[in-house]
């Protein structure tokens, strides 16, 4: 019984990607704020997020698809990519490039 409520911790590992997610998801919740009112703080605040958040699926991305069991079938393993690596790094991507626009950026002056 010990060794399975062992096995069930989160490991540290666990509980770092944890506590990262929770700040990237706050920060993402203080962008929006931010964004919604159209201040200049918001915009500043996603582009840091955005930022973060893509260094951080650098890192996990890889190491998440770690775990895929050797058994997944090719189309499961594919989709796992995805999931954690492509489509983070893409969005995260666009969220950067579109508030760094010249046009964003003025729009956010006025306002702010």
């Amino acid at each position: 019984m010990q060794e399975k409520v062992m096995r069930d911790l989160p490991t540290p590992r666990q509980q770092l990607n944890s506590v990262l997610g929770g700040l990237l998801g706050g920060m993402a919740v203080v962008a929006g704020i931010g964004l919604l009112l159209l201040a200049t703080w918001g915009r500043t605040v996603a582009i840091y997020q955005a930022s973060l958040s893509f260094c951080y699926h650098i890192i996990s991305g890889p190491v998440g698809l770690s775990y895929i069991d050797v058994h997944v079938s090719g189309a499961v393993a594919f989709i796992g990519l995805l999931i954690a690596f492509v489509f983070p790094l893409t969005w995260n991507g666009i969220v950067i490039w579109y508030f760094l626009r010249p046009g964003v950026k003025a729009q956010f002056q006025k306002n702010g």
